[in-house]
């Protein structure tokens, strides 16, 4: 089970086991201590929401497939212990995976998201991550792209990296 929290800036965390919040940690949106810092004892301005530990999953933890939100350009943005820039990264590789084969194969439009949705999503994500990291986040593309055209029994090839030129090229032909 889990119990949920709230942090003062209304960030909702979890707390799993027992449902008390006994260590502490930082609030992704707004940096300050959240949990606990003994049985019985939460960081100033956080709150309890429940009188015990919630059993079962939740309805968005039991949905299959994609689960849409909305894209976010917040440099904050995190998801369990991912830091906001390994959330980010994660985040643009998948969508780029998914438009991926949006765009080469055959897809149930149920199942996934329309390209503009996931071109959206991809936006937010690489203006965030140049900002985070700089002239680096062309390596980024770079590697998406190789991701993208891999041979389709799923092997490695040994191509040389693109150069500068080149990822201009397929940037523009992609």
């Amino acid at each position: 089970g889990h119990t949920r929290y709230m942090c003062k800036c209304g960030f909702l965390f979890l707390v799993g086991d027992c449902g008390e919040a006994v260590q502490g940690g930082t609030c992704p949106q707004c940096r300050g201590p959240i949990g606990g810092v003994q049985y019985g004892e939460l960081h100033i301005g956080n709150r309890r929401l429940d009188r015990g530990p919630r059993v079962g999953q939740s309805s968005e933890q039991q949905q299959q497939g994609y689960i849409e939100d909305a894209p976010s350009q917040d440099t904050r943005k995190a998801v369990r212990q991912l830091t906001p820039a390994a959330y980010r990264l994660l985040h643009f590789i998948v969508h780029s995976a998914l438009l991926g084969r949006c765009v080469f194969e055959t897809w149930n439009a149920g199942a996934l998201p329309g390209v503009p949705v996931l071109l959206a999503h991809l936006d937010a994500d690489w203006q965030v991550l140049r900002k985070a990291i700089g002239e680096p986040a062309a390596l980024l593309m770079d590697t998406v792209g190789r991701l993208l055209h891999l041979p389709e029994d799923g092997g490695l090839d040994a191509e040389e990296p693109l150069t500068a030129t080149g990822r201009a090229a397929w940037e523009v032909q992609f």
